[in-house]
C-alpha cells in the first residue's frame, strides 16, 4: 500500500473561527454578532481573557438564552 500524495486544502475561517470572527467584528465596530450553539461559558472565558482574538477590552460580550439553548452575541467596541 503506498502513500497518499496530497496538498492540504486551503485554510478557511473554521481553522481559526475565532481570529476570523475577531477580524470581521472589528471591521464593523459597534455591532453585534450573534452566535448559536456555543458552550455558554464561552462568554465568561471571552471576558476573562482566555481567547487572545478577544482582548477583554476591545471587546463587549453578551449572554442571553433562546429557549434552553445558550446564545453569544459580541461586538467590538475598540481599544479604550
Amino acid at each position: 500500500m503506498g502513500l497518499n500524495w496530497e496538498d492540504p486544502p486551503p485554510e478557511t475561517p473554521t481553522r481559526n473561527r475565532w481570529t476570523f470572527h475577531a477580524k470581521e467584528l472589528k471591521a464593523n465596530p459597534g455591532k453585534w454578532a450573534k452566535f448559536g450553539g456555543i458552550d455558554s461559558s464561552l462568554a465568561y472565558r471571552i471576558n476573562r481573557g482566555d481567547y487572545p482574538a478577544f482582548p477583554s477590552s476591545e471587546y463587549e460580550v453578551a449572554l442571553r438564552r433562546e429557549g434552553l439553548m445558550p446564545v453569544l452575541y459580541i461586538r467590538y467596541v475598540g481599544k479604550e
